[in-house]
């Protein structure tokens, strides 16, 4: 169990005492693993006691959260010739920029180029082992009645071969899922490490910015914040009556 990160207050509890006052960290709100799979993004507010005790907490499960699947390359596409075909279409354009960059930019385009792409799926190797199976038992069934058929033992020796190539990709997919797999959740300790990663990553995001007593939780709103201040800080008016540093325009012209 850990302790989910919490925007607002700190202090949950007090027990309204004048001469001996209390406030304290009473109310918390714990959460699982598998809560953190499911919520990765969910955060609790302490807000206003009002009359009570207690700061009521509310539970925020943050259901922007993008939940698109991670793009994965698959080590069979570098036997595809179509695949080296997009790479060249892909790096054979021009662009400027640094080298980094130029990187960078191709990489994003070969990737968004590969997701439309049939056969970036491992169901269009499924759906091909299938249509092959088929093929394969029609002309099998066909060679019981003549066996001999030149063009029937043709068709089956290609079948077959091809048959192999989408075996050997199958298999070659299923090692690098079953690897990754095991590595996300395959061991008690490494468990352990991603049930920490979830935690940390939980707890270092800015959920909310509180300023002059109010409580700002919105993406845009926190932005705002952060930018006003650097803008004030930065940009200020120097002092009436003094010489302004030699890089005050040239910082007022970065923060701006």
């Amino acid at each position: 169990m850990s302790d989910l990160s919490s925007v607002g207050h700190y202090y949950t509890r007090h027990n309204q005492r004048i001469d001996n006052p209390i406030h304290i960290k009473l109310d918390r709100v714990f959460v699982n693993d598998n809560w953190m799979s499911s919520f990765p993004n969910s955060y609790y507010i302490v807000s206003d006691p009002d009359i009570s005790d207690h700061c009521p907490i509310i539970l925020n499960l943050d259901s922007i959260t993008n939940n698109s699947k991670r793009f994965m390359f698959k080590n069979y596409w570098s036997k595809l010739p179509a695949f080296w075909n997009e790479v060249l279409k892909v790096f054979s354009l021009p662009t400027s920029g640094s080298l980094i960059f130029y990187h960078y930019h191709k990489l994003r385009e070969l990737k968004f180029i590969l997701k439309q792409r049939n056969w970036n799926s491992s169901n269009s190797l499924r759906e091909d082992f299938h249509n092959l199976s088929l093929a394969q038992t029609e002309v099998f069934s066909k060679l019981q009645q003549y066996p001999l058929n030149h063009t029937l033992n043709t068709n089956l020796k290609s079948i077959n071969s091809m048959l192999c190539d989408l075996k050997a990709r199958l298999l070659d997919w299923a090692t690098q899922r079953s690897k990754t797999k095991w590595l996300k959740a395959g061991e008690d300790d490494l468990k352990f490490l991603y049930a920490n990663i979830n935690i940390r990553h939980n707890s270092n995001q800015i959920r909310g910015v509180l300023v002059d007593g109010t409580l700002y939780t919105s993406q845009s709103d926190v932005n705002f914040v952060f930018i006003n201040h650097f803008q004030r800080l930065f940009n200020a008016t120097p002092p009436s009556g003094s010489n302004p540093p030699p890089n005050w325009k040239l910082s007022a012209g970065c923060f701006a």
